[in-house]
């Protein structure tokens, strides 16, 4: 079980948790809409205030050390994926949400620590268990079909 730790660490540790801010831009995903982000973070870039920026919708415009699960539920799988490529404290954008295009910047990062064995030893167990069936099976099953011969006879 400690060499399936080893082998992907992040598969058993808590999620990084984000700190960022978002201006909606609007659900169209056209040349109008992306020009408008580019003229926005170069307003951003010069100092304009964010807050005021962008169209009005009921997600929160920043969120304190949330986690993916929490950034998903709210924005969507995909926003919550593309937070892990972007650089902490600069404006970035487009992103795509599943409500449409956002600027975004992250104010902070609070990245996940490798876990201890003692603290995943549950969730580690259940996967050695299953991985070994999964492999038992398969040998199982090779072995059935290794016993028989195929043939396809043409009419």
């Amino acid at each position: 079980m400690q060499a399936l730790l080893e082998k992907n660490p992040q598969a058993y540790a808590a999620d990084a948790r984000y700190s960022f801010d978002q201006i909606y831009l609007g659900a169209q995903d056209d040349d109008a809409t992306r020009s408008r982000a580019t003229r926005l973070l170069q307003e951003l870039s010069k100092g304009a205030e964010w807050g005021a920026l962008g169209d009005r919708i009921s997600l929160p415009s920043s969120l304190e050390k949330a986690d993916r699960t929490q950034i998903a539920t709210n924005f969507g799988d995909d926003f919550a994926q593309s937070l892990s490529t972007l650089k902490t404290g600069q404006w970035t954008g487009p992103i795509a949400s599943g409500f449409g295009l956002h600027l975004v910047r992250i104010r902070a990062l609070q990245a996940s620590a490798k876990p201890k064995f003692a603290d995943v030893r549950q969730r580690l167990e259940n996967d050695w268990r299953a991985q070994t069936m999964k492999a038992r099976e398969a040998k199982a099953y090779q072995a059935l079909l290794d016993g028989y011969t195929i043939k396809i006879a043409k009419p």
